[in-house]
């Protein structure tokens, strides 16, 4: 019997799940076929002096791409793949389970945190970053709407908003020029800010429409959302005019108007019984725009140390189908490619076996959107490594129905010889399942097994660091093995 891979489904069981019960280290590419996860790659050279908690990278008025980072009491400006401290004069305090935010407004980027001041850098003409003027309010979030900085969940209240005067992000007096606050009534914490021509704010358990009126209102507040809001702060990105984020009650897709559940049946439970308790802080989120990805990173209850996140539920937009991978990282984010000349390339890698990516790959381009990673080195990092170690594992299968049957051979449709399978049976889906001995591919590209029972889970594992490009498939044999 022929199996083409499908969506991974683990919150259905049994012949209930007509897809993947297992797709690790893999993405989806459509059609039920999936492509291999890489491993981090460093592209800094040097790192931060502590746990990353927040990045950005931003354009400026030349087109150069520069990226910025923070950790617990710095802020870093990338140059050259090096990590430089640009913090003000006596540098910061950050609580272990906040972080940095930033945005762009014009040349200026602006970060923020609710233990200090934000704080801005002029892209071209700042060698430091300084407190932002105009005494505004220290804040968990910030976004740019319209021609205003929008700044949420205050030291005044979790529930606060404040923004600054029209086309001045140094304008902060309420009243004047268009600034003013604003604290939304219910709803929980202000979790974070959408921003855009129209701006969405996601509290705990509530979203709301900021639309620009003009005075003397300014901003008209609009509940969108009143059951449902964002479980994590950084659990949610935008892409386009969508709004993909992970809800206490599982993932959705925000469109402006309503949320739509894209993990409802599919992923939604496997992903809160693996999710250690007490890390929503630790949750980022990331896009890889070359394979229309969504990643949220997170701490698993089988990470070796809740201090670092170890896995990325992954979602494909365009096929609305999901996978999963494991390894170690501090967190993610939507990146933008620095460009790199020759002589900064030979002069960060004098040997040229050293230099860590492929020379087509569109890191050196500069400005390209592509996913990033912090690993525990605290390094910059790109997913340009050796592929990851996958295993992918059809539902189960009853090959002839009602009667046992025993499977002789796997024939996948993978385009490596490095695979290996078992196969996983049992009589009744109350059984454990039992494993038969790995086996390899042959030159027919056969891989003999042996294995009696009723329900059948082929199992394809990969191994790291092999090469490949896709897996759609298997065959299996089966005959009749008598009755049960």
């Amino acid at each position: 019997m022929k199996i083409r891979f499908a969506n991974w489904q683990p919150d259905l069981q049994g012949l209930t799940n007509p897809g993947m019960q297992d797709a690790k280290n893999v993405y989806p590419i459509g059609g039920g076929g999936y492509g291999p996860i890489k491993a981090l790659a460093e592209v800094s050279t040097t790192g931060l002096s502590a746990t990353c908690q927040g990045a950005i990278s931003a354009i400026d008025s030349t087109g150069t791409t520069q990226t910025f980072a923070g950790d617990a009491s710095k802020l870093y400006k990338l140059t050259a793949g090096v990590f430089s401290d640009v913090s003000k004069g006596g540098g910061y305090s950050v609580g272990t389970t906040d972080r940095w935010e930033f945005v762009q407004y014009g040349q200026r980027v602006i970060a923020t945190q609710i233990s200090n001041p934000p704080q801005y850098y002029d892209l071209g003409s700042s060698t430091l970053f300084a407190d932002l003027a105009g005494s505004p309010p220290q804040a968990r979030h910030a976004a740019v709407v319209r021609d205003f900085v929008v700044l949420g969940n205050t030291a005044t209240s979790p529930n606060q908003l404040a923004w600054s005067g029209f086309n001045d992000s140094a304008g902060w007096t309420a009243g004047s020029n268009q600034s003013d606050t604003q604290t939304l009534q219910g709803g929980g914490w202000i979790q974070a800010i959408v921003g855009g021509e129209v701006g969405y704010i996601f509290q705990e358990h509530a979203i709301t429409r900021m639309t620009y009126v003009g005075p003397p209102a300014i901003f008209q507040f609009d509940a969108v959302e009143t059951a449902r809001g964002l479980a994590a702060p950084a659990a949610l990105i935008k892409l386009g005019s969508l709004v993909y984020y992970w809800a206490q009650d599982g993932f959705y897709v925000f469109d402006g108007a309503q949320s739509v559940s894209i993990g409802d049946s599919k992923v939604d439970n496997w992903f809160s019984t693996h999710l250690q308790g007490n890390t929503f802080a630790q949750i980022t989120c990331g896009a890889d725009p070359a394979n229309k990805l969504v990643y949220w990173s997170f701490v698993s209850t089988d990470a070796v140390s809740a201090a670092n996140p170890d896995t990325v539920i992954i979602y494909n937009w365009l096929t609305k189908e999901w996978s999963y991978a494991k390894f170690a990282h501090e967190m993610l984010f939507s990146d933008l490619t620095q460009g790199v000349t020759l002589e900064q390339l030979s002069a960060q890698y004098p040997i040229i076996e050293n230099v860590p990516v492929s020379f087509d790959s569109r890191v050196w381009t500069g400005g390209a959107a592509y996913l990033s990673a912090f690993d525990t080195s605290h390094q910059l990092c790109n997913f340009s490594g050796s592929n990851l170690a996958a295993i992918l594992e059809p539902s189960d299968q009853e090959p002839i129905p009602g009667r046992r049957s025993l499977v002789t051979n796997i024939r996948p449709f993978v385009d490596t010889s490095a695979v290996t399978a078992i196969v996983r049976s049992r009589e009744r889906f109350a059984d454990s399942t039992k494993d038969t001995s790995a086996a390899s591919m042959q030159a027919s590209g056969d891989i003999p097994v042996t294995s009696s029972g009723r329900f059948h889970r082929p199992q394809l594992t990969i191994p790291a660091a092999s090469t490949w490009t896709f897996a759609s498939g298997l065959e299996m044999d089966a005959e009749d093995d008598g009755e049960i």
